[in-house]
């Protein structure tokens, strides 16, 4: 891992950033909320998820996420998924997410999708978008048919 992020810096800081596909030039934070449906427990389930996300590519960014579940008392944390995750932009508003991590103590990763309702890139500055974002999250003790399924309102600044 460590020697992935040596191989990260040459690839971030020699690309063009003018044409950028994704979501920021260099990197941002992203913070929002998901609904979705547990398919081992049968129920609904709310949380939140923040990541840090890094351009390695005009079109690919790759960031770590941490995915938080609410107990049924909506206090207390029930699962929370920490991913590395790799997005690739097929345009300004479409990309494919992919991920693998854990989650209590067993493998765990993420297959998804992102649409950008807003996006605003400018010349010299922050960037910000807001997005949706459909995610399967499923880890090894559950097995993927028992994974969740969560829909979340994301938003991001950066630069």
């Amino acid at each position: 891992m460590v020697l992935g992020l040596l191989l990260l810096a040459p690839a971030v800081f020699g690309q063009d950033f003018g044409n950028t596909m994704t979501e920021s030039r260099l990197f941002n934070v992203e913070m929002g909320f998901l609904a979705g449906y547990d398919f081992g427990a049968e129920e609904t389930v709310t949380g939140s998820s923040t990541a840090l996300n890094l351009a390695i590519l005009e079109n690919a960014e790759i960031g770590f996420v941490r995915v938080s579940f609410s107990s049924d008392d909506g206090v207390a944390v029930a699962d929370t998924y920490n991913l590395l995750r790799f997005n690739y932009f097929f345009t300004q508003q479409l990309s494919l997410s992919l991920a693998s991590g854990a989650e209590s103590g067993s493998a765990a990763g993420s297959l998804g999708g992102n649409f950008l309702l807003v996006r605003s890139i400018p010349e010299d500055g922050f960037s910000s978008t807001m997005k949706i974002n459909v995610q399967y999250l499923f880890n090894e003790a559950a097995g993927i048919g028992d994974g969740t399924l969560g829909i979340s309102l994301l938003g991001t600044i950066g630069l």
